[in-house]
């Protein structure tokens, strides 16, 4: 009896089950063994065409062992046709010391003792779920192209937990798209949420900020409240820093999501090694912006002039240094973008409900390919508890709504490279 194709559950089963952290070499072997797995899937069903972009050593980690690479999937491939993106990662965070004290085991893909459709396990949700939708997707998927005349990739990009360096090396395999869907998850999602197509995500820079105490607690009588003492000063320091309000983008909606979100998340006491100085602080600053047009100088001038606006002198900014691929802009297309009302006219038909149209919060891949003028959008899973031990994914939306929905993209018989260019200038 010939096998048959597997379900969506048992494509997610086995890519959960394979441990991806990247950032061990447990999780790149992994990696290796998951695209194995896809080559073949792919293979034996005859799926499309598949290519694997191996890292060069001067790639970002292009050395770690085994060296990283990116895998494509093509359907219906051929010059002058239109080209569709579908856009997914297989890595996920490491998880050992999230999971540590529990009796759950993160690559254990285990099944809700009351609900039979919710799955746990580490990457369920972010984003081996929009992965196997994606796989289950390329299914019949050559017929529907072929009569629109379309050819899929499936990209299949590593390290987004990290540094978005699968992507960033991708960039000569996504140029070229006319129009492109994720199915990542959005920032604290939940499973009872309702269906969204997300339209955009913010952007992601880190400042290290410097903040000089200009006096010691040990010279003459100790006054608590002397501006010049590092606490006061690191204080006020840090309250400007949260009041940061960066310009907003002209074409941006109101109140969708904040202008900019500037977040002291790491401060380090030094000691001092100047005469004049007493003491140091170190802050790592997170910067979350919405404004595409705004560039990194632009954003390090602006937290500079409010700090020296509080403390006068005794600070200094500079962009984050360790970070080895560009910094992430945001990506926003309009909620009037053809690309946005087509896949909300679709989801909305497959759900028989109105879908809603919304700007995501997490910065992520998809911002890429935006700024490579690929107009995006984002169909998440039902899903909730990225990167906790809480992860978890309704399996049953997969085959109801995710898998429909590329296919109903696919079979789209309008001209989408008429559909205008991206939001992101």
């Amino acid at each position: 009896m010939p096998r048959e194709f597997p379900t969506s559950i048992e494509i997610l089963q086995q890519l959960v089950e394979i441990p991806t952290d990247v950032e061990t070499p447990r999780g790149r072997k992994g990696l290796k063994e998951l695209h194995e797995y896809v080559k073949d899937l792919v293979k034996e069903w005859g799926l499309g065409e598949v290519t694997e972009q191996e890292f060069k050593p001067e790639d970002p980690y292009g050395n770690e062992d085994p060296r990283p690479s990116n895998l494509f999937i093509d359907v219906n491939r051929g010059e002058g046709r239109e080209r569709a993106l579908w856009l997914g990662h297989a890595d996920t965070i490491y998880p050992d010391e999230i999971y540590e004290e529990s009796q759950h085991k993160p690559l254990h893909f285990m099944q809700d003792e009351k609900r039979s459709d919710i799955y746990w396990g580490c990457g369920t949700a972010d984003m081996k779920s929009g992965i196997a939708a994606c796989l289950s997707g390329l299914r019949g998927l050559d017929e529907i192209v072929k009569r629109t005349n379309r050819w899929i990739r499936l990209a299949i990009v590593y390290g987004e937990e990290r540094e978005s360096e699968g992507a960033f090396v991708a960039k000569p395999y996504l140029q070229g798209s006319d129009w492109g869907i994720s199915m990542d998850v959005p920032v604290d999602g939940h499973l009872d949420d309702e269906a969204t197509i997300y339209n955009g995500r913010p952007g992601r820079a880190v400042f290290d900020v410097t903040i000089e105490g200009l006096e010691s607690m040990h010279m003459g009588r100790v006054d608590p409240n002397n501006p010049n003492l590092l606490a006061r000063r690191l204080s006020k320091a840090i309250d400007t820093l949260l009041n940061i309000q960066l310009p907003s983008h002209p074409k941006h909606p109101k109140g969708i999501m904040p202008n900019s979100y500037c977040y002291p998340n790491e401060v380090n006491i030094q000691p001092s090694k100047s005469l004049t100085t007493t003491s140091l602080a170190a802050v790592k600053v997170e910067v979350l912006y919405t404004n595409p047009a705004l560039g990194l100088p632009e954003i390090e001038s602006e937290i500079r002039r409010a700090l020296r606006s509080t403390l006068e002198r005794g600070c200094h900014v500079e962009l984050h240094k360790d970070r080895k691929t560009p910094w992430i802009k945001p990506w926003y297309e309009g909620t009037d973008h053809p690309l946005v009302n087509a896949a909300v006219e679709q989801a909305s038909y497959i759900l028989g409900t109105d879908v809603k149209k919304k700007v995501g919060r997490g910065v992520a891949d998809e911002n890429i390919p935006a700024h490579l003028g690929i107009p995006m959008i984002i169909f998440p899973p039902r899903a909730e508890g990225e990167h906790t031990i809480g992860e978890c994914v309704d399996t049953s939306y997969i085959d109801s709504a995710m898998v429909p929905f590329l296919q109903r993209m696919a079979d789209l018989h309008y001209n989408p490279v008429n559909w205008g260019q991206n939001s992101n200038t």
